[in-house]
């Protein structure tokens, strides 16, 4: 398991023209930073990359230079855009609660996954684990930002627990979480919906999956917008129902 497959490009076209010799065709998916040339997608979509996974974090460059991610917004948005332009399956990483974010921060990340043609996207929280730098940088001075229960053998409970307790309180990291989830699936939906309709067979198939994303959308957006939940399920709502309408011609 590589979780920088695109750490050496020298080593992904030594990969490529190996597989080429060997004339092996195989398809895969991998993590990588989006630190990448447009050519080195292009020989990891010849060589058979249909899935690839970025670890983005935040859109916002004052915050990834904060945690040393090494990274920019630009570039972002350029190996998001290259790996959709080839056909590559695009998925992004975000993480909520870094230090120094304020609500702009996450509104800027929100924006930015919501424009690119990014096909799936995995929140989580900034997960403070003893021994690494961030865990210690929190131990200096008297603010401290994380949250002091977490059970840090529990791994699932780690991800799932906000560390903010300055910026940010808890609920509002819980708020912003659901909110860019819905507003990238609404977004995406159409698109979405194009690669659903690969998977379905029949009418009944419409009807089922229609059914579960009522049922989702439902638990997602209840009791966390001021707007009534039941307005943000009248989009996808409609689009569902044409594209029944359409799937019945």
């Amino acid at each position: 398991f590589d979780d920088t497959f695109n750490f050496s490009p020298d080593w992904i076209k030594k990969f490529h023209d190996e597989l080429k010799k060997r004339k092996l065709k195989i398809s895969y998916r991998c993590l990588a930073r989006v630190m990448i040339t447009q050519e080195t997608l292009k020989l990891m979509k010849d060589s058979g990359c249909y899935h690839i996974s970025f670890g983005v974090e935040s859109a916002s460059d004052r915050v990834l230079k904060a945690v040393k991610k090494h990274i920019t917004k630009e570039q972002i948005i350029k190996a998001v855009n290259w790996a959709h332009e080839l056909g590559i399956f695009t998925k992004v990483f975000i993480m909520l609660g870094l230090p120094e974010e304020k609500r702009e921060d996450v509104k800027e990340t929100e924006q930015l996954i919501t424009t690119l043609p990014i096909d799936e996207i995995a929140m989580g929280y900034t997960s403070l684990l003893p021994g690494t730098e961030l865990f210690m940088q929190s131990q200096i001075g008297n603010d401290i930002w994380f949250d002091e229960t977490v059970d840090f053998q529990n791994p699932q409970g780690i991800s799932n627990t906000p560390p903010h307790k300055g910026l940010l309180p808890y609920q509002e990291f819980v708020k912003l979480k659901d909110e860019m989830r819905v507003k990238f699936f609404l977004v995406n939906f159409g698109r979405n919906m194009k690669m659903v309709r690969k998977l379905m067979h029949s009418k009944i198939d419409v009807l089922k999956y229609a059914l579960r994303l009522t049922a989702y959308l439902e638990s997602r957006v209840k009791s966390r917008f001021d707007l009534p939940w039941q307005a943000l399920l009248i989009l996808p709502f409609l689009k569902t129902y044409l594209f029944v309408k359409k799937f019945n011609k």
